[in-house]
C-alpha cells in the first residue's frame, strides 16, 4: 500500500510541477507525461491491497458488511470531487488544483503510515513465527479466518484457474466498471440530452455516485443476511430494467428517477461481488481480489468509448443509445451468476495442528 501511494504522490507531484510551468510542459515530450499519469494511476491500485488487508480482519460472516464499509466510502470519492472539482478551478485556477489533489494525497498517505496495521497472522510473522505457528496462533488466539497463500505469485496464478475468479470479474467488469464509465458519460448525457447547465449536471453525477457508494455499504450490510448471490441477481436484475429504459427516455424526471435506481443496484452489486469472493477461495484471497479489481476496474475505461461509438448513431436518443452498451452487460452478468451458482466447489478449513489445538485450549498458550 505505502508504495503504491508513494508512486502516486511521485507522479502527482511531477505533474503539479509541469501545469505549474507552462514553458516546461511545451518542451516536454508525451512519453513523461504518460509515464507521471501512470505514477498517479498506482493510487488506483491500492483498492485491490485494501480489499484484501480488510478481509484479513474480518470473519467470512461479516465480509460483506466489512468490505462495502471499506469499499462504499472509498467510492464516495467520485461525488465529492464531481462537486469540488469546479469550485477548485475557480478558487485557484488549474495549476493549484493540482497542489489540493497533492496535499490530501499526502495528508491521506500520512494517516496510513500511521495508523495501517496488518491483520493478526502478518503481525506474527514479521515477529519470526514460522507460517504454520502464525496461522495456528491468529486462528485460535484471536480468531483470524482468512488467511493467504504463501507465495505471492502461486496466488496470482492458482487464483486464475479458478473459473469462479473469471465469472466475478465479468460481473464486476459490469457493476464497477459501469459506475466508472458513467461517472465520466453522465455529465455530458445530461448537457447534450437535456440541455442542463455543467453546475446541474455536475450535481446530478454527483448524486449517482453518492447512491453508488451509500448503497455499497448497505448492500454489504444486506448481502451479509440474504447472501451475495441473491442480492447480486436483485440488483442486476434492476440494473438491467434501468438501463433499458434510459435508453429510451426523452423525460428528465424519468431519467433522473431511473439513474436513481441505477446508483442503488450498481451499488448493492459492487458490495455483493465482495462479498462472493472469500467464497471461491479464501486462502487465495490477494490473487481473486486482485484480478476482480483490476479487471473490474478496467471496464470503466473500456465501456466508456463504446457509449461514446453508439452515442454517435444518426438517431434522435442519441446520447440515450449509449445506455445500450450497460444493458447487455447486465443480461451477460446474470447469466455469468447462474454459472457461478452451478460451478461446484466448497470452502475447506485448514486441519488444526497440535500446536493449534494446544493453543485453543489454553488461553495463556505463548510460543517461545
Amino acid at each position: 500500500m505505502l508504495v503504491l501511494l508513494g508512486c502516486s504522490i511521485l507522479g502527482m507531484f511531477g505533474l503539479q510541477w509541469l501545469v505549474s510551468h507552462p514553458l516546461a510542459v511545451a518542451r516536454v515530450d508525451f512519453f513523461y507525461v504518460f509515464l507521471l499519469g501512470c505514477l498517479c494511476g498506482c493510487g488506483i491500485a491500492t483498492f485491490s491491497v485494501g480489499i484484501t488487508q480488510t478481509s484479513f480482519w474480518f470473519p467470512l460472516r461479516k465480509q460483506g458488511q466489512a468490505l462495502g464499509i471499506y469499499a462504499g466510502i472509498g467510492n464516495l470519492a467520485p461525488s465529492v470531487f464531481s462537486f469540488f472539482l469546479p469550485y477548485s478551478f475557480r478558487i485557484g485556477g488549474f495549476a493549484e488544483t493540482y497542489v489540493f489533489w497533492l496535499l490530501f494525497l499526502c495528508v491521506g498517505t500520512s494517516a496510513y503510515l500511521l495508523l495501517g496495521t496488518d491483520a493478526w497472522y502478518f503481525q506474527l510473522r514479521h515477529r519470526g513465527l514460522p507460517p504454520q505457528q502464525a496461522r495456528d496462533m491468529a486462528r485460535f488466539r484471536f480468531g483470524q479466518e482468512i488467511f493467504p497463500e504463501e507465495r505471492f505469485m502461486e496466488s496470482v496464478i492458482h487464483s486464475a484457474k479458478l473459473p469462479k475468479t473469471w465469472l466475478l470479474v465479468a460481473i464486476y467488469f459490469t457493476t464497477f466498471g459501469g459506475f466508472i464509465a458513467l461517472t465520466l458519460w453522465l455529465p455530458t448525457y445530461w448537457r447534450n440530452h437535456f440541455g442542463l447547465t455543467p453546475v446541474q449536471a455536475g450535481w446530478l453525477t454527483a448524486l449517482y455516485a453518492l447512491l453508488v457508494a451509500l448503497f455499497r455499504i448497505l448492500g454489504g450490510i444486506w448481502a451479509d443476511r440474504i447472501g451475495g448471490t441473491v442480492s447480486l441477481r436483485i440488483a442486476l436484475l434492476i440494473m438491467l430494467l434501468s438501463t433499458l429504459l434510459l435508453s429510451f427516455s426523452n423525460l428528465i424526471i424519468f431519467s433522473v428517477l431511473t439513474t436513481i435506481f441505477l446508483g442503488i443496484s450498481m451499488g448493492i452489486g459492487n458490495a455483493a461481488v465482495f462479498k462472493l469472493v472469500p467464497s471461491v477461495s479464501a486462502h487465495l484471497l490477494g490473487g481473486i481480489a486482485g484480478w476482480v479489481g483490476g479487471l473490474g476496474a478496467l471496464g470503466g475505461f473500456l465501456i466508456l468509448p463504446v457509449m461514446g461509438t453508439l452515442a454517435s448513431l444518426k438517431s434522435d436518443n442519441e446520447f440515450a443509445n449509449g445506455f445500450i452498451i450497460l444493458m447487455m452487460l447486465s443480461l451477460f452478468s446474470l447469466l455469468a451468476l447462474k454459472k457461478f451458482e452451478n460451478q461446484s466447489g466448497r470452502f475447506v478449513q485448514p486441519v488444526p495442528t497440535a500446536l493449534g489445538i494446544l493453543a485453543r485450549k489454553n488461553p495463556n498458550f505463548t510460543v517461545r
